[in-house]
């Protein structure tokens, strides 16, 4: 009868256990995945060619993902912070969403909303001729 009682109760613990590592794994992938989403992918400097950092002057890379009208536009566009510029261009050029720009850049949708619009407030004013107000 003593045995019985042994072997039952064996299994009960193993059966804890499995769930209980089961559970441990399932909560470690899960940290894993979010923090590989956190990381920034970064190239180090050696891995780029001199030529590359010769050619690619950055101004014109980024001048080149709009075609502006008016250089005025252009110029106050590229005043603007880099956070700005990222958000109008992911906005306006990649037409993502306020939510799926919250997502790329780890922050909440309202704070994309802010950006947007204290953006486009700053762009009105320079385009004004007001740039000492910003």
């Amino acid at each position: 009868m003593e045995k019985l009682n042994t072997g039952h109760e064996d299994s009960r613990l193993r059966s804890r256990f499995t769930s209980w590592l089961a559970t441990v794994l399932r909560r470690a992938k899960i940290d894993y995945v979010r923090q590989q989403e956190r990381q920034v992918k970064t190239v180090s400097m050696e891995d780029v060619s001199e030529d590359q950092l010769a050619t690619e002057d950055s101004f014109a890379v980024q001048q080149s993902e709009f075609e502006f009208e008016e250089e005025r536009l252009a110029k106050a566009f590229f005043s603007l912070s880099l956070q700005r510029q990222k958000v109008l261009r992911m906005l306006f050029v990649d037409e993502m969403k306020p939510e799926e720009i919250a997502k790329v850049l780890h922050c909440s949708v309202n704070y994309v909303h802010k950006v947007k619009q204290r953006a486009l407030q700053s762009l009105r004013k320079m385009l004004e001729g007001r740039e000492d107000t910003l």
